[in-house]
C-alpha cells in the first residue's frame, strides 16, 4: 500500500496540477496546525473544463498528438529494458489515478518539535463509495494486503482502520477510509491525524491565509509555512551551529520574519494564470535594494524580441547587504572576504562597491532574439542594458577590465578589440575562439546613460541605433504586446513579456531538427519512436503574448504569470525564483536534516531486515550486512548513506556482529559510520528504534554494547 502513497505523491507533485475549491477547501481545513507545507488537486474532473478550453487543453485533445503520444508511450513500454509492472502494481497506479479524480491533498507535518526526526506524510482526498469502481479496487488491495498479513485491521479514535504489519515497510503507516475522507498518513504514530477528524475543528488559520491569493477558476496550490521552519530552527539555534548560522543569515538579510509562500493557479480562457505571494516584512537590508522598474525600457526592445524582462535592483545596496551578511557569520578576529576583495580590486585597479557597481543605477533590460533574425545570427542573440548614475565612471572601470584580462587571459584563447560604427560610437569586443564559432561574440557599448552588453557586434551596433533614434519601431509597436505591458503595474519591480508564438514554433523547430536523431539513437534499444512530430501550428498561431510580474506590497512579495502555459519565461518563473532565494538558506539547512532522515529509514530498514533473519537463525542477528540483501529481501540501496562523500571508499553502516534477540534495547544493532558525520549520527539499537546521537553519546552507547558482548571496542576513526 505504500506503493500507492507515493504515486498519489509522484502524480500529484510532477504534474503540478493543484486546486482550491469547495470540496478541497473542505479537506485542507481538516489538516493539523502543525503542518509544514501541502500540495493539493481538487481532481481533473472538477477542472476538464476549464482545462479543455485553454490552449494547452486544445492541444493535448487534438487526434494527431493523442496518436503521436499514444505510439510514444506504447513503443517505449516494449523496450527490453523498460521496468514492466504486473497485476497487483497496475491495481495501484489506477488507484492512484482514481484518487486524483477528486479533490486530493498531500501535506507533510511535523511529529516533534525538532528537525531531525521525521515528519508525518499525509494523503487525504474524498471519501470512497464502497459500491464504485474505486471503492471495489481499494478493497480488491486491501483483503490481498490482509491475507499476506502485510495489513491488519484495528479500531483507533473511533475509526476502523487498517495499520502496516510488514516488517520490512521502512516507515509505519495506517489507511483510514472514515464517512468524511479517505485518508492515508505515515509516520503518525500517535493517529495525530485521526484525532484531528474526530475532533472535526476546522484549520481556520490555514483557511485565511488560503483566500489572501484570489484568482479565477483555481486549478493549483502549493503553500510553505516558512515560519514553523523559523520556530523550530530558533528552538534549535542554542544547539545547533547550523541553525544559528542559518538564523544570521536570515536576519542580516531581513528575511526572518518570512511566514508563507503560497501559489495558486488556474486556466482563464485560453491563458494559464499564476498568482502568488510570499507573506514577509519587506523593508531593511535586501528589500530596500529593489524598486519599481520603469516600464518603457520596453520601448527599445527589437520588435523580433522572443522574450523581454525587466528589473530594479540597485546593486550597491544589494551588495552591502551580502557583505553584512558574511560579515555576520564569519568570526570576527577572521575576515578572509575583506582581504580577498581587496586583492582583487588592486589587480583590475577599480572599487568594486565604490565605483563599479556605485555608477549603476539599478535599473536592468534583457532580451533573447530567435535563431535567424538576422543573416549573422544562426544561434539567436541576447541583449542586456542597465541604466547608469556615472557613465564615464563605469566605462573606466570597464576598460581596467579589459587591461586585467589582456594581461592574465592568453591572446589564442580570447581576443579583445574595438570597432567605430558608422557615426564614431566604440564597441568593445570580448571574442573566445569557440563562442566564437557559434556566433557568439560578447561585446559592450555606452550610449549617453545606458550600457549595453550583448552576444554579438551586430547587435550592439543595433542597440546604439536604438537608443538613439527612440522612435524607431519596437516590441511596443505591436498592439498585443503593448496590451501585454499595460496589464503589469506600475510599482513592479520585475516584470516580462514573452511571444508565446515565437517560443511555441522555436521549440518545435528545434525539436523536429534532432528528432530523426533521437529516433535513431534509441532504435538500438529496441524503441521505435513515431516519425514525425504532430503540427500544431494551428493552436500557435491563436496565441497572445504571455506577461508576468512581481511587485513589494504592504505586507510582502506578489507575483503574477499569464499565458499559455508552454513558454519558458523568466519573468513567469520570477516569483518562484524570488520565493526559492528566500526559502534557499534553510532550504540548505533542510538537505542536511533530509539526507539525515533517509540514512535513519535505511537503519529501520536494516533493523526490520536484521529481525526477520534472527526468526530464521534462532533469534541470532546477521554477522554482516549484505547477507539481509542476499537473505531477506533488503534493497541494495539500504547500505548506501545519502550523507556518505562520493570519494569515500568505506562503509556506510557499521554492523557489530555477535548479537541475539536477547540483547536489551539500549544495545547498539549498527551504526553510521561516524567517519563522514559531523556530530550527528544515526543509531540502530536492537530493539529496532533509531536514534540520532552526538558522537560522545555514540561511543558511551558503544562501550555499554561491547562490555555486555564482553570485547574490546573496535579502534573507529572518528
Amino acid at each position: 500500500m505504500t506503493r500507492c502513497i507515493i504515486s498519489c505523491a509522484i502524480v500529484l507533485w510532477v504534474s503540478s496540477v493543484v486546486c482550491w475549491a469547495g470540496d478541497l477547501e473542505r479537506l485542507c481545513q481538516k489538516l493539523p496546525e502543525d503542518t509544514f507545507c501541502f500540495a493539493a488537486t481538487s481532481g481533473f474532473d472538477n477542472f476538464k473544463d476549464d482545462f479543455d478550453t485553454s490552449t494547452m487543453g486544445q492541444i493535448a485533445a487534438d487526434p494527431q498528438v493523442k496518436t503521436f503520444f499514444d505510439q510514444l508511450i506504447a513503443s517505449i513500454s516494449k523496450a527490453k529494458d523498460f521496468p514492466q509492472i504486473g497485476d497487483e502494481g497496475q491495481d495501484y497506479v489506477e488507484f492512484a489515478k482514481g484518487l486524483l479524480l477528486s479533490p486530493t491533498v498531500v501535506a507533510v507535518s511535523a511529529t516533534s518539535g525538532k528537525m531531525s526526526d521525521e515528519p508525518c506524510v499525509m494523503l487525504i482526498s474524498e471519501p470512497l463509495d464502497a459500491e464504485g469502481p474505486l471503492g471495489k479496487l481499494f478493497h480488491q488491495m486491501i483483503q490481498a494486503e490482509m491475507a499476506s498479513k502485510k495489513i491488519i485491521k484495528k479500531q483507533a479514535n473511533g475509526f476502523e482502520i487498517y495499520v502496516s504489519n510488514d516488517p520490512n515497510a521502512c516507515s509505519p503507516y495506517y489507511i483510514a477510509p472514515t464517512r468524511d475522507c479517505f485518508l492515508v498518513a505515515l509516520n503518525d504514530n500517535n493517529y495525530t491525524m485521526l484525532k484531528k477528524l474526530a475532533d472535526s475543528n476546522p484549520n481556520d488559520r490555514l483557511a485565511n491565509t488560503l483566500s489572501s491569493v484570489p484568482s479565477a477558476n483555481e486549478m493549483m496550490v502549493v503553500y510553505v509555512d516558512f515560519s514553523k521552519f523559523m520556530q523550530i530552527m530558533k528552538e534549535e539555534a542554542p544547539t545547533d551551529t547550523d541553525a544559528k548560522q542559518m538564523l544570521q543569515v536570515l536576519e542580516t538579510l531581513g528575511m526572518a520574519d518570512t511566514r508563507d509562500y503560497l501559489i495558486k493557479c488556474g486556466f482563464e480562457g485560453k491563458n494559464l494564470v499564476m498568482d502568488g505571494k510570499i507573506a514577509a516584512s519587506v523593508s531593511g537590508s535586501v528589500w530596500d535594494a529593489i524598486g519599481p522598474v520603469d516600464k518603457s525600457v520596453f520601448d527599445r526592445v527589437d520588435p523580433k524580441a522572443m522574450q523581454a524582462s525587466a528589473i530594479y535592483i540597485n546593486p550597491a545596496q544589494m551588495y552591502d547587504s551580502i557583505i553584512s551578511c558574511i560579515m555576520a557569520v564569519t568570526p570576527t578576529e577572521d575576515k578572509p572576504v575583506q582581504a580577498q576583495i581587496a586583492q582583487a580590486e588592486e589587480m583590475i585597479d577599480f572599487k568594486i562597491r565604490e565605483e563599479f557597481l556605485a555608477s549603476l543605477d539599478g535599473s536592468f533590460m534583457g532580451y533573447i532574439l530567435p535563431p535567424y533574425s538576422s543573416p549573422e545570427l544562426l544561434t539567436g542573440g541576447a541583449v542586456i542594458t542597465a541604466q547608469l548614475k556615472d557613465a564615464e565612471k563605469l566605462a573606466g572601470c570597464m576598460s581596467s577590465l579589459e587591461t586585467f584580462m589582456k594581461s592574465t587571459v592568453p591572446a589564442q584563447q580570447m581576443q579583445i578589440s574595438s570597432q567605430k560604427t558608422a557615426d564614431d560610437k566604440d564597441v568593445h569586443i570580448w571574442a573566445v575562439g569557440l563562442m566564437a564559432m557559434m556566433q557568439v561574440i560578447p561585446s559592450w557599448a555606452i550610449e549617453g546613460d545606458t550600457l549595453i552588453f550583448t552576444s554579438h557586434p551586430n547587435i550592439t551596433k543595433k542597440m546604439l541605433q536604438r537608443i538613439a533614434s527612440p522612435g524607431d519601431p519596437s516590441l511596443m509597436s505591436n498592439p498585443e504586446f503593448a496590451n501585454a505591458a499595460s496589464q503589469i503595474p506600475a510599482d513592479a519591480f520585475m516584470m516580462s513579456l514573452t511571444d508565446s508564438k515565437a517560443q511555441a514554433r522555436q521549440t518545435m523547430k528545434a525539436l523536429q531538427q534532432y528528432w530523426p536523431m533521437l529516433n535513431m539513437g534509441l532504435m538500438e534499444q529496441g524503441v521505435q519512436l513515431p516519425i514525425m512530430l504532430p503540427s500544431i501550428e494551428p493552436y500557435i498561431e491563436q496565441m497572445a503574448p504571455g506577461f508576468s510580474y512581481t511587485r513589494k506590497t504592504a505586507d510582502g512579495i506578489e507575483f503574477h504569470y499569464e499565458g499559455t502555459g508552454l513558454e519558458a519565461t523568466s519573468g513567469g518563473a520570477a516569483g518562484g525564483a524570488m520565493g526559492m532565494a528566500i526559502l534557499m538558506p534553510a532550504l540548505s539547512k533542510t538537505k542536511k536534516i533530509s539526507q539525515r532522515v533517509v540514512s535513519g529509514t535505511n537503519l529501520k530498514c536494516i533493523g526490520n531486515a536484521s529481525h526477520v533473519y534472527a526468526n530464521d537463525y534462532d533469534d541470532k542477528y546477521p554477522s554482516d550486512l549484505q547477507v539481509l540483501v542476499t537473505e531477506c529481501d533488503l534493497s541494495p540501496d539500504s547500505l548506501e548513506s545519502p550523507r556518505k562523500p562520493s570519494r569515500f571508499d568505506g562503509p556506510s553502516y557499521i554492523l557489530i556482529p555477535g548479537l541475539t534477540g536477547d540483547a536489551a534495547a539500549n544495545i547498539v544493532l549498527a551504526y553510521e559510520n561516524p567517519a563522514f558525520c559531523e556530530n550527528e549520527i544515526n543509531v540502530l539499537y536492537c530493539d529496532g528504534h533509531v536514534a540520532v546521537q552526538g558522537k560522545d553519546q555514540l561511543k558511551q552507547d558503544l562501550q555499554k554494547t561491547y562490555e555486555y558482548l564482553n570485547k574490546p571496542i573496535p579502534q573507529l576513526d572518528w
